[in-house]
């Protein structure tokens, strides 16, 4: 019973991957986001050619992505990617620590292989967004004084956290300007309406990227 058991979560472990979170690009014109690892599973959406996703596992030929809307399946050949471009695995994404090996004493002698699990905290989920961000309101950044006068223009784009609750979380900026455009675009990200996506009914968490263009009439 003890060697089904082992073997078992063996099976299971070389069948689920938990990669480096990393960038990956679809190299498809339309690649089908699943909400299950299936071809036959209920499809979320469409995602374009050269849409920019976050993979996080990787299982049997599917990949589980995030979106700047949507989180799914889609299988390993619609992505391209850079291996050199791994970065920490955020928290919230977790995995088994490699099978251990050890020796033990009694009237016979033998190797066992064990399997570990990671803690509760890193196998949180990710949720299935089911309904996407929805932006009510989105108010303009002032142009400041000192960007007028030295003709600066062009576009700041912030990583938002829209919260479950409603409100605006955490904003750090992707590409920013300078002569205080960027700190006006997060003043004014600061201060969007919206409504919160929702994962089966229930409001969830989504980090978005949000641009703020400023151009001198």
């Amino acid at each position: 019973m003890q060697r089904i058991v082992i073997c078992f979560a063996i099976v299971f472990l070389v069948g689920l991957t938990v990669v480096a979170q990393q960038t990956a690009i679809v190299n498809s014109a339309k690649a089908p986001l699943m909400g299950k690892p299936d071809a036959k599973a209920k499809m979320i959406v469409l995602l374009k050619g050269n849409e920019k996703v976050e993979m996080f596992v990787d299982r049997d030929g599917w990949v589980l992505v995030q979106t700047s809307d949507y989180a799914g399946w889609i299988r390993s050949s619609f992505l391209s990617y850079d291996p050199s471009e791994a970065i920490k695995r955020p928290s919230g994404i977790g995995s088994a620590p490699p099978p251990g090996r050890g020796t033990g004493a009694g009237n016979g002698s033998g190797v066992g292989i064990g399997a570990g699990s990671g803690s509760d905290e890193d196998r949180t989920p990710v949720s299935i967004i089911t309904k996407p961000l929805k932006i009510l309101s989105k108010p303009r950044a002032a142009y400041t004084d000192a960007a007028k006068a030295n003709a600066i223009s062009g576009t700041v784009i912030l990583r938002i956290t829209f919260l479950s609750t409603g409100q605006i979380g955490g904003i750090s900026p992707i590409k920013g300007l300078s002569y205080g455009l960027t700190e006006q675009a997060i003043s004014a990200a600061r201060q969007i309406k919206f409504e919160p996506a929702e994962s089966n009914g229930i409001p969830v968490t989504v980090v978005k990227a949000v641009d703020f263009t400023f151009v001198q009439y």
